[in-house]
C-alpha cells in the first residue's frame, strides 16, 4: 500500500454519499461501459471482478472494484493489475483513473 501511495499519489478510493447499493449499480455501469468482461458482480459483498484488456496486444488484466460502507457515506476502491507483466507501462494506472473519472461524473 505504502509504495502505490508514493508512486500513484493521485489515485486514492472515492467516497460517495449514495447508499452502497447504488454506487455498486453505477460501478457495474461504468465497468461494461469501459467493455470489461464482468466475471462476478456481488451486490451484497460490494465487489466487482472484471477482466480488462490492454490496447494494442489486448493482455488480460484481472480488475476488483470494492464498494463499503465507510460512516455516513460509502467508499469505492478499484486496483488492477497485469496478469502477463510485471511492468504494464501504467496500464493499469490510466484504467484506473478512466474508471475513478467515470465515477466521479456519476456523482
Amino acid at each position: 500500500a505504502q509504495s502505490q501511495i508514493e508512486a500513484y499519489p493521485d489515485i486514492l478510493p472515492l467516497l460517495f454519499n449514495d447508499p452502497p447499493g447504488k454506487v455498486f449499480d453505477k460501478a457495474l455501469d461504468v465497468a461494461r461501459s469501459m467493455g470489461w468482461r464482468v466475471i462476478d458482480a456481488d451486490r451484497q459483498d460490494g465487489r466487482i471482478e472484471a477482466v480488462a484488456y490492454t490496447y494494442w496486444f489486448h493482455f488480460e488484466d484481472d480488475v476488483v472494484v470494492r464498494i463499503e460502507k465507510s460512516g455516513p457515506r460509502t467508499r469505492l476502491d478499484i486496483r488492477s493489475v497485469s496478469r502477463v507483466a510485471k511492468k504494464d507501462t501504467n496500464a493499469s494506472a490510466r484504467r484506473i483513473r478512466e474508471f475513478l473519472k467515470a465515477m466521479e461524473k456519476k456523482q
